[in-house]
């Protein structure tokens, strides 16, 4: 599933576009883990031309048609009604509504996590906590200030509303009575922008979060994601891990501290991480695995630590030594905990690891003539989006879904036969751009071996609590 990454990050390709974008999205959360989805979101003209030209998009803007939203969703929601309309100023306006029934399955979804940007976990003193972090602009560092992209980002309306279960406690968003919670991202007049800035800019940069009476659920937290449905494996090409013995545990957790020699109040912390041991039946052993993704951490005093999606999602090969050891050692960063923390909790989370894949081999004719066209004439590689932007002296700049991960092998041959050396690869996303020792204009083929599909399966992990070095 092609999912999208928070909200605000969108926030870069309005303020480069220019075009209007609202998302608004609320979500009520029943007592006995069941609930309803209702979504809009409404694209001018001008986002939508360019969510068209991937590359001017980069990957960043919602779905713009009916099936790519069923794409999006995935299992996450039962949807009940789906309905697209054409708006006046040739932009598009997207309304659905849905239900989920397991929790665990819906707030684990990749839906849920970035597209939604909504998590739900445990909290202390009988608390659970819903975070929102629609209002994140990426990574830590904010770039822009809110104020500064306003003249430019002027039409952006990005709105989270959760109905839940219990009274609301502590909470940075906007409540409307005891149990009903909201956080907006407001650029279409100048009282939406100074409560924006303030939000966005403020202490919790972005980070909406709200503490609730959790004796009101029928389920336990922290959620933990079960083994997926025959279903859910058909619709998002997972296999299950049982048959080859896939487990993820905890086995470490390191925090970097520094004591100023003079003055200061107290040592400084930072740099969280979280080691995960990937273990497997030594007989059958996996192919490939992502870095950890987490789905919850809080501190023991209620801070949500769980980092940016921002990260690196490469693949990591397993290696002939981990065959050997049948396990991979992995890990990942969080946020770090408040100065009184000494320990974290509801730790949970997955590692995506990679059981089978099928690989096919492709040749292209004379590639410099295919520089800059919309398609490559194979069926293979157009089903896989690709495009060969340009043939340059020093290199081939290619965009491909999935990019490197897609791409096994990408072979130049001259006129005697041979194959021209190649002196690497470097870029990002889907974008890369292979660098040969020879002008790739005057060889003849190009071979390349991609990846047509893969088989996935989450291999989840998870623990209580773990106490701080």
């Amino acid at each position: 599933m092609k999912a999208l990454k928070n909200t605000v990050a969108t926030v870069c390709c309005v303020v480069l576009l220019g075009g209007c974008y609202e998302d608004t999205a609320e979500v009520t959360l029943k007592s006995d883990g069941s609930g309803t989805v209702k979504m809009k979101f409404a694209l001018s003209e001008r986002v939508v031309v360019a969510a068209s030209d991937t590359g001017a998009a980069g990957g960043q803007l919602p779905p713009i048609t009916k099936q790519r939203v069923r794409e999006d969703i995935g299992a996450a929601l039962d949807i009940s009604s789906l309905d697209q309309t054409d708006l006046p100023d040739g932009g598009t306006k997207i309304e659905l509504e849905g239900t989920f029934t397991n929790p665990a399955q819906f707030f684990s979804s990749v839906f849920c996590q970035e597209r939604l940007s909504l998590r739900l976990t445990a909290a202390p003193n009988g608390q659970a906590a819903i975070y929102c972090t629609a209002g994140r602009m990426s990574g830590e560092s904010m770039g822009p200030g809110i104020a500064q992209v306003y003249g430019a980002a002027k039409g952006l309306y990005v709105k989270r509303t959760v109905h839940l279960p219990g009274d609301i406690g502590r909470t940075n968003g906007q409540k409307d009575g005891a149990r009903t919670v909201s956080w907006v991202v407001d650029l279409r007049d100048r009282a939406g922008l100074a409560a924006t800035k303030e939000y966005v800019e403020g202490p919790d940069k972005g980070r909406g979060f709200a503490f609730f009476d959790a004796s009101q659920l029928g389920f336990t937290l922290p959620l933990r994601e079960s083994s997926p449905s025959p279903a859910a494996e058909a619709a998002q090409g997972t296999s299950n891990a049982e048959p080859t013995g896939l487990q993820a545990r905890l086995s470490w957790v390191s925090l970097k501290k520094k004591a100023l020699i003079e003055g200061g109040e107290g040592p400084e912390i930072s740099d969280l991480e979280i080691g995960v041991m990937l273990s497997w039946d030594q007989k059958h052993p996996p192919l490939a695995c992502r870095p950890p993704v987490l789905l919850t951490l809080t501190d023991d005093g209620g801070k949500d630590l769980v980092p940016d999606a921002s990260g690196s999602t490469m693949l990591r090969d397993i290696y002939a030594s981990d065959k050997r050891q049948a396990g991979k050692e992995l890990q990942v960063r969080a946020r770090t905990p408040s100065a009184q923390a000494r320990s974290v909790m509801n730790i949970t989370g997955y590692i995506e690891v990679t059981t089978a894949v099928t690989i096919d081999k492709v040749a292209l004719d004379d590639i410099k003539l295919l520089a800059g066209r919309q398609t490559t004439g194979n069926p293979i590689l157009d089903k896989l989006n690709c495009k060969i932007l340009a043939v340059k002296s020093s290199g081939i700049d290619i965009e491909i879904d999935g990019g490197n991960d897609t791409i096994q092998a990408f072979r130049l041959i001259d006129a005697d036969g041979g194959e021209i050396g190649k002196r690497g690869h470097s870029g990002y996303g889907n974008r890369f751009t292979y660098q040969f020792n020879s002008d790739p204009a005057q060889t003849v083929r190009a071979e390349l071996e991609v990846v047509t599909e893969r088989q996935t399966v989450r291999v989840p992990f998870s623990s209580p609590r773990v106490p701080l070095p």
